[in-house]
């Protein structure tokens, strides 16, 4: 019989007890004394049955160990199984752990990977805003820009400029009012913080930053509206001073939204051509001084690049009211006559404005030059003549008033500062020259051909 075991010789030391039991017991039998007729007795017979004997035993014995040992090599198979079972449940444990851990670590790095993309997106974005905050920054700084050399040149987004004044003007000193007020605006300060004087309110308030000027001056009408600017407060008691002596209303901007005509040239109109156009009040600066138009084209639109800044003082000459006319609110080339006869029979005492056609004719019969002859005929019919006398002394006028009278007046100091204040040299330059300073002084282009051949007309109204 073959043994199950992994354990060969405890299996043959377990055998050899057997065996080595069986013998001693053997060996006992065969001690014991041999008494009486007993012993004398034994026989063969005898010796045979009890080694017979002695044999069953030793292998009643062997197959009991021999049972013992398959009942211990199957206890210890089944703990191997046990073993082998609990290793494989080990295995499966780790593989699966392992597993897991695999899976965890697949997901962390999608979500490292994730988290990755979402901040190069965060970050990509952060960069797209702030160049798109640097590109704004920039074209406001670029948008600024302009504006102040819109504000310069009295043109563009800005209403233009008033001129200067360091005293009242002559014609607005016989008036109580005026006097009152202007010497006021003069002494107002810090020393003499607040005057009031025929219902004006003047007062200085200190500026909280330090600078060239410390403080800030405004000046407040009777019914409460204030400004800043001496300039303004100028043109504010003219507009007072004018309506007291006609008895007429203080003069107020058109209504936002209504319309007026304008006499304009666009790039559509030859170099000395001009008309009436139909334009559409914008908005009237803080002042009230001045009102923007967008110029409609020939075909009735509105055109959002032509905007143009009026005042008071080109009422009549730059721009007219259309109600007043009774005009259409279309292209006006078509319909100047019937403005102009409007016009006439309004005012009877004034001379009509002149058509475009009949300015033409008269200037060819008077032999003008070509170049000059819609301006002479322009400047005749507002009623203008020769600047300069015979008596004038050389650079007593100067190009400042030329500009007034021609209602160009936003580009006084900027030939002023270009040196430009003689009218006498003025006079006296060719149309190359003319056209050349209204480009240093960047005028637009209407408003360079109106200078341009208004000039010319003045030169050849006073004989040069």
């Amino acid at each position: 019989m073959v043994l199950a075991g992994d354990d060969d010789e405890g299996y043959a030391q377990l055998i050899f007890g057997a065996y080595e039991s069986a013998d001693l017991q053997v060996r006992k039998a065969d001690s014991l004394p041999q008494t009486g007729a007993a012993a004398s007795e034994l026989s063969d017979k005898q010796r045979l049955r009890l080694a017979e004997k002695q044999e069953k035993r030793e292998r009643k014995a062997l197959v009991k160990a021999q049972q013992q040992a398959e009942a211990e090599a199957a206890r210890a198979a089944r703990r191997l199984e046990k073993e082998a079972k609990e290793s494989e449940k080990l295995a499966k444990r780790v593989a699966r752990e392992a597993e897991r851990a695999a899976k965890e670590a697949e997901k962390e790095a999608e979500r490292a990977a994730k988290e990755a993309e979402k901040q190069t997106a965060k970050g990509a974005k952060q960069v797209e805003r702030a160049a798109g905050k640097a590109e704004k920054q920039t074209a406001k700084k670029a948008e600024s820009a302009a504006e102040q050399e819109a504000r310069r040149k009295g043109a563009g987004d800005h209403a233009p400029r008033l001129p200067q004044h360091s005293e009242l003007a002559e014609d607005l000193r016989d008036d109580e009012e005026a006097v009152a007020v202007w010497n006021a605006a003069m002494t107002v300060s810090r020393q003499v913080p607040e005057i009031e004087v025929m219902g004006w309110r003047l007062y200085a308030i200190e500026r909280k930053t330090e600078g060239e000027k410390t403080f800030d001056t405004y000046y407040q009408e009777p019914d409460g509206r204030r400004h800043r600017s001496r300039s303004v407060l100028h043109k504010v008691l003219e507009r007072r001073v004018a309506s007291r002596r006609s008895g007429a209303p203080i003069w107020q901007p058109p209504a936002l939204g209504s319309m007026v005509q304008v006499y304009i040239q666009d790039e559509t109109m030859a170099e000395h051509e001009f008309e009436w156009r139909a334009a559409k009040v914008l908005r009237t600066d803080k002042s009230g001084i001045f009102f923007q138009v967008v110029v409609f084209t020939r075909n009735g639109e509105p055109d959002p690049e032509f905007l143009e800044w009026y005042s008071d003082a080109e009422e009549g000459n730059e721009w007219r009211p259309t109600a007043a006319l009774g005009h259409s609110a279309g292209s006006s080339r078509d319909s100047d006559e019937a403005a102009g006869a409007a016009a006439a029979k309004s005012t009877p005492a004034e001379a009509p404005q002149p058509r475009r056609s009949e300015l033409h004719a008269s200037a060819t019969k008077r032999q003008l030059p070509a170049s000059a002859e819609a301006s002479e005929a322009k400047r005749a019919a507002t009623g203008g003549g020769c600047s300069m006398t015979a008596s004038t002394p050389p650079g007593s006028l100067t190009v400042r008033e030329l500009l007034r009278r021609f209602r160009l007046e936003q580009y006084c100091q900027v030939l002023d500062d270009l040196g430009y204040d003689d009218l006498r040299y003025l006079l006296q330059l060719d149309r190359t020259t003319l056209a050349e300073i209204a480009d240093m002084a960047s005028m637009k282009h209407g408003h360079k051909a109106k200078f341009v051949d208004w000039t010319l007309a003045e030169q050849y109204a006073c004989g040069l």
